[in-house]
């Protein structure tokens, strides 16, 4: 984390005229009644990252919609001039990260996911849907993205896929309020063919 905080810090002191920044890190952020954590040692026992699906924007848009991503840390982003303050000028360079603008605010230090496009997997279980985390190279390297904490739609359950070549794939555990609707739509099917 400390090389994430290092690198953004250098990217905000270009809208910063002040001398050094430091840039506030979070281990837990609290929305609806729900806290989402990203520490890397909780009480010392190990790393707790949670999972929550995050909106991307509209797809219609450009967007990617709403996306599964694990959380490491928050950051609080202080100090910036707000986009429709004098302050700012046309040619003042904007803080990018990630693919967007940082701008004042809180935000999730997250590896997003994709959702798996196979039709076949998709349909294998009524109860988990596959998706595998965005990697980058030939080395898969893990990728950072800052992602507004406004854009926090749920909260995941997540259980990795064991079985898979690179330990990259998981699946989110469908919300406890869509098993009964599963299980009756299940109970209502033809089973002459199980």
């Amino acid at each position: 984390l400390l090389g994430l905080q290092d690198k953004l810090e250098d990217m905000l002191q270009l809208d910063l005229p002040k001398g050094e920044y430091e840039l506030p890190i979070c281990t837990e952020h609290k929305r609806n009644g729900q806290i989402f954590r990203g520490h890397p040692d909780y009480r010392g026992n190990g790393p707790w990252r949670d999972w929550a699906i995050f909106h991307w924007g509209d797809p219609d848009e450009g967007g990617y919609g709403d996306l599964p991503c694990q959380i490491w840390c928050f950051v609080t982003v202080q100090g910036l001039p707000d986009s429709d303050s004098e302050d700012t000028h046309d040619d003042a360079p904007r803080v990018e990260h990630g693919g967007i603008f940082v701008e004042n605010g809180t935000y999730a230090v997250v590896e997003a996911g994709k959702w798996d496009p196979n039709e076949e997997e998709i349909t294998m279980s009524d109860l988990f849907l596959p998706f595998f985390k965005v990697r980058r190279g030939a080395n898969k390297k893990r990728v950072f993205y800052l992602a507004d904490v406004d854009s926090i739609v749920a909260p995941m359950c997540v259980v990795p896929d064991i079985g898979c070549q690179g330990g990259d794939r998981y699946f989110q555990v469908k919300s406890r309020n869509e098993w009964v609707e599963e299980f009756t739509s299940w109970l209502e099917d033809p089973h002459e063919y199980d």
